[in-house]
């Protein structure tokens, strides 16, 4: 069975701009996720201490596992899942996630039913408490068939513009072709966290 691994070509960013306009749904990355950054002039020391104090220790397993679980239709194992980022987070991410959450909700039903996510909201009770950006995010990534590499790199896109767009400059969205490049040199990283996670992990090119 397909496990939805693979990417097309690892040094391709056209596969992580396609995953990232899936993923996000066309929104409009209008407020910051669980990365915020303070000013311009700090950007770059905001984005490593997130890297380091959030993506790394936790967020890029968290999507690996709510995206397997959805393949397998685990409802009540993301319901869990979901409950683990609230408690990692402090309160203001915790709320900024599940306002980003939200958000991806109402754009993925608007284009497509996702089974995987209703039952998801229905299990898990008070809808404003459930539903963090990471979460819903892998959910619509594992309903499109999105590789996981992509899936991985692509949320680090959302949490970075989301984050990023109220310092930047007018014309940031220029910056996403230099993202797309600058974000391959974590596929070793994530190549591994796959590699122990799933076991017989094997990257390798779609047909």
């Amino acid at each position: 069975m397909d496990s939805g691994i693979y990417i097309k070509d690892e040094h391709d960013g056209e596969e992580i701009r396609r995953a990232i306009q899936i993923s996000t749904m066309g929104l409009d990355f209008g407020a910051p996720a669980t990365f915020n950054a303070r000013a311009a002039d700090t950007f770059s020391g905001d984005w490593g201490d997130w890297i380091d104090g959030r993506w790394t220790p936790f967020f890029a397993l968290h999507i690996v596992k709510a995206y397997t679980k959805s393949k397998a239709f685990e409802v009540d194992e993301i319901v869990k899942l979901d409950a683990v980022v609230g408690a990692f987070l402090d309160s203001d991410e915790s709320e900024r996630s599940l306002s980003a959450g939200a958000a991806m909700r109402e754009a993925a039903w608007a284009a497509r039913h996702n089974r995987v996510m209703k039952k998801f909201f229905e299990a898990g009770g008070e809808e404003e408490m459930v539903g963090h950006a990471a979460t819903v995010f892998a959910m619509q990534a594992a309903e499109f068939n999105l590789p996981l590499f992509s899936t991985l790199i692509s949320y680090l896109f959302f949490e970075w513009k989301s984050g990023a767009l109220r310092v930047a400059e007018r014309n940031f969205d220029a910056n996403e072709r230099r993202f797309a490049a600058d974000a391959m040199g974590a596929l070793g990283e994530i190549r591994e966290l796959l590699r122990s996670y799933l076991g017989d992990f094997k990257p390798a090119a779609c047909a």
